[in-house]
């Protein structure tokens, strides 16, 4: 009867299998990133090995596995723990996993921990990896520095060797700020120079403890048109190279009418260091005591299911708000069809309620950026 009144439940809220599994090696970051929206990145936890098997048990008992799940290692900076971590973590996910689930390690760092060593173990056990760098040496030095203001251009490239030395596969994420966007060739060439597979953009957002941005005038508008018409236009003169999220995403009708897995509970699951869970987000997670709600963490892996946090007055507020918000989206949105409704944390800091619908990341990464790829596609 219980698993019966769980799978009505579930079909009810519109809850999917999990999508990605966000794990926090530790909130600590070497960086100090100008655009960072962390507020704890000097904490110097570390994630807790014996959480492994709570967390496999939890999502088998709680109905949340497919045939295969992404395990995400991120934020701060994950190579920060030490190779001797990831080699201890890797046994313990594939020692603990469910026998017939296929689990894909990945991480997103900044680069300039990669050693020989630990590039020879991501080749070793097929990690996936994504490597924030934002452009050429002066762009990315001007947001992308230690505390000690210094740039980490050298460092992240020193990494990005290591990688092509053990014929490691990567992909970049950059973050766009106005200082990058009047150089759409020469950060085109950089990344073809690269030999990176795949390319993704953010803009710089007002989010988490960052509450300015300089990608939000009229003049950064046109900044960003231009510089995407250029890049999306280089992308295909140069046969398409590599691949870019933003390109692929407009561009493909399989996108169309598909439910973005930031507006349904569990499609993304993030768990901190301690074994508290959050879902919807990854960046709600360090966020404490917001004007409308007391916080973003449903509840720890170790002593409750994740699917009981159904149940939970705070959780369905906050999920009801959402849902209302992504209505609100199909209503008034005609980008809605792309898009879903998403970004409902860019919602949260930039409205400041999840029930609203455009905001300046959207007008941005989901609305000009779609006009701009179908009318160069077309």
């Amino acid at each position: 009867m219980e698993c019966l009144f769980y799978f009505i439940l579930m079909s009810a809220l519109q809850v999917y299998p999990i999508q990605c599994l966000t794990v926090q090696a530790t909130p600590f970051c070497n960086l100090d990133c100008k655009y960072c929206y962390l507020p704890n990145r000097t904490q110097k936890d570390r994630f807790d090995i014996e959480l492994i098997p709570h967390i496999f048990r939890n999502l088998t008992q709680s109905n949340l596995l497919s045939d295969s799940l992404y395990w995400d290692w991120h934020a701060g900076e994950p190579l920060v723990p030490g190779l001797e971590f990831y080699k201890e973590t890797t046994r313990a996910i594939l020692k603990h996993k469910p026998r017939n689930l296929e689990v894909n390690i990945g991480m997103q760092t900044n680069g300039t921990l990669i050693t020989d060593e630990v590039a020879k173990f991501f080749k070793k056990k097929g990690f996936r990896i994504g490597v924030s760098i934002d452009g050429p040496e002066d762009i990315h030095n001007h947001n992308r520095v230690y505390r000690n203001k210094k740039g980490s251009f050298r460092d992240c490239l020193n990494g990005i060797k290591m990688l092509h030395k053990h014929k490691v596969p990567f992909h970049v994420i950059s973050v766009l700020s106005k200082n990058s966007l009047s150089h759409p060739e020469e950060m085109y060439n950089f990344y073809l120079n690269l030999g990176t597979t795949g390319v993704a953009f953010n803009i710089e957002e007002v989010e988490g403890v960052h509450s300015s941005s300089t990608v939000n005038n009229d003049e950064t508008g046109e900044l960003f048109e231009n510089f995407f018409h250029t890049f999306f236009e280089k992308h295909l003169e140069n046969d398409e190279p590599f691949q870019i999220r933003e390109w692929n995403k407009f561009v493909s009708q399989k996108r169309l009418n598909q439910v973005n897995g930031t507006t349904v509970p569990f499609a993304h699951l993030t768990i901190d260091t301690n074994g508290n869970f959050s879902t919807f987000s990854p960046e709600l997670i360090t966020i404490e005591n917001h004007k409308r709600h007391p916080g973003f963490i449903f509840g720890n892996i170790k002593d409750e299911l994740i699917i009981d946090c159904l149940n939970k007055p705070h959780f369905r507020e906050i999920y009801h708000e959402i849902k209302s918000g992504v209505s609100l989206c199909k209503k008034t949105c005609s980008y809605f069809r792309s898009c879903g409704g998403g970004m409902v944390s860019n919602k949260l800091f930039e409205n400041g309620s999840f029930n609203s619908s455009t905001t300046m990341a959207c007008r941005y990464m989901e609305q000009k950026l779609c006009d701009i790829a179908r009318g160069i596609a077309i």
